[in-house]
């Protein structure tokens, strides 16, 4: 069934989705604060999330709003992250949508200590401002009085995939060997959407986390790529403690019928055109 889609923050995530929703059939907006050339197939729209409905180019109804749009981006015009969500709910309602897709991040989690976290962890706000940010973010869209409208927020880790290749920063001098990591390859990301955001059910709230499920040590990852293990670099050190260190479970997302098809980063990073050691060998924590 056509699909009449609006994604709001069309860059390296939303561009990507919506290009290839057009190329599925669907009828795709893609709306930004300024003006550039749409995603292939898509009508492009110049605007802000909250500003009235223009009478010309914008849609009457839409069936899905997608927003992929970084807290950045969203506050720099002075307004708040949360508020940028409250708009979101309230344009998707304006234009008789079912379904909201709202893209966060497992940077809301800022755990240190390796620990593994899941959508029933608690989120420690005044942590830092950008765990904040995010979470109040969500907590206005879980809060929107509308029983027609379904939110679904997509706790995205470690975004990589074509134009995005995170090889680089794993090096034979890495600080942190030890670290977890956590990863998400952008067509899975997309994929999700439309697993469990295009067709959650009329006033629905959901949260998953979206990452392969296979958290991996970055040393792990640096043997993989250069056939050693990482020394420490003192230089780096000061930076690697303030990194994220956690391990993130998709099983939420798994059992509600979503597989990804880069099972781990190593995975990815052959796709990308590295020559990985052992891609198919199980290495770190899967969840």
């Amino acid at each position: 069934m056509t699909q009449q889609i609006m994604v709001a923050g069309p860059g390296w995530l939303g561009g990507a989705a919506a290009e290839q929703w057009a190329e599925a059939g669907h009828q795709v907006w893609a709306l930004r604060r300024s003006s550039g050339p749409a995603p292939s197939g898509c009508i492009g729209l110049v605007g802000d999330l909250s500003q009235p409905q223009p009478a010309a180019d914008w849609p009457r109804r839409i069936d899905q709003l997608v927003v992929a749009v970084p807290p950045s981006a969203a506050t720099a015009g002075g307004r708040s992250y949360a508020a940028t969500a409250v708009a979101a709910a309230s344009l998707a309602s304006s234009l008789g949508a079912g379904h909201l897709t709202w893209i966060s991040s497992t940077g809301i989690y800022d755990r240190h200590d390796g620990s593994l976290v899941d959508e029933s962890t608690p989120i420690h706000a005044e942590a830092s401002e950008r765990v904040r940010t995010l979470w109040e973010a969500e907590q206005a869209l879980m809060a929107r009085d509308d029983s027609t409208l379904a939110v679904t927020i997509l706790r995205a880790s470690g975004l990589y995939g074509p134009g995005r290749d995170p090889a680089r920063r794993y090096t034979p001098t890495l600080a942190d060997p030890d670290r977890w990591t956590n990863f998400a390859w952008r067509d899975d990301v997309i994929a999700a959407i439309e697993k469990v955001g295009f067709v959650a059910p009329a006033g629905a709230r959901g949260c998953y986390n979206c990452s392969d499920g296979h958290s991996m040590r970055a040393g792990d990852i640096v043997r993989a790529l250069h056939g050693v293990w990482p020394e420490p670099s003192e230089a780096n050190a000061s930076g690697a403690m303030r990194t994220s260190n956690q391990r993130v479970s998709a099983a939420a997302l798994r059992a509600a019928g979503w597989q990804p098809r880069m099972p781990t980063v190593l995975h990815g990073l052959a796709a990308l055109g590295h020559a990985v050691q052992h891609p198919d060998r199980e290495t770190g924590s899967g969840q």
